[in-house]
Parts: structure tokens; sequence; C-alpha cells
């Protein structure tokens, strides 16, 4: 990796390649989503394949209480109501905003003072 660019200009953080992890590393998340906890087996299994878990999830409750909704679509409604401030300082979550904003502010400070 160094090979290509400074070592400086990179950053390495470990994350299963599906965002749906986040919703089982955040205690108490689903739950404050109208979801049930997931049982312990479920969140062996989320560590690997989190959407599959997520959606043996949402699904039923979804059906429920909006027919015709898709389950992702259900769950980002809910999810989008909830007082992402509170969230964005929870981790993971706070290590991905912090992973967000450094490249915001790595490109101001490479930019030329204007006059």
């Amino acid at each position: 990796m160094g090979a290509i660019t400074s070592m400086e200009e990179w950053r390495l953080i470990l994350m299963v390649p599906e965002l749906e992890i986040l919703f089982f590393q955040v205690p108490g998340l689903l739950e404050s989503l109208g979801l049930p906890a997931p049982s312990p087996d479920q969140l062996k299994i989320a560590e690997y394949v989190p959407r599959k878990v997520l959606e043996e999830i949402v699904t039923p409750v979804a059906a429920k209480r909006a027919r015709n909704t898709p389950w992702r679509q259900w769950l980002m409604k809910r999810f989008s109501r909830l007082p992402h401030d509170e969230i964005w300082k929870l981790e993971p979550f706070a290590e991905l905003l912090r992973f967000l904003t450094s490249f915001e502010q790595d490109s101001e400070a490479a930019q030329p003072e204007r006059q």
C-alpha cells in the first residue's frame, strides 16, 4: 500500500463490508427501532452475513406494520426518525464519521490560501 502513496495518506479501518453490521454493533439500536433483540445465534451469524440476519429480523415486523413495504425501506424510515447526533457519538459510527470527515479536513488543509 505504501508503494503508491505515502503512509500518511491512507487509513485502514477493519469492518465487515456490509454496512448492516452497524445495526448489530450498537447495543439497543434494533430495539430502539421497535425490533426484537437478536438472539445470541443471530449475533454470531451477523458477524459474517449481517444483511441476511437483519432481513430475518426486520421482515416479519415490517410485514405486520407496513404491508407492501420492502424491509429496507421500512427500516430506513424508522432509522431516519432517530436522533442522529446521538447515533454518531456511538462506536463504530463515531469511527466511521471521523474517517469520512478526515478527508474533508485533509483537503481543506491542502488548499492554498487565497489572498
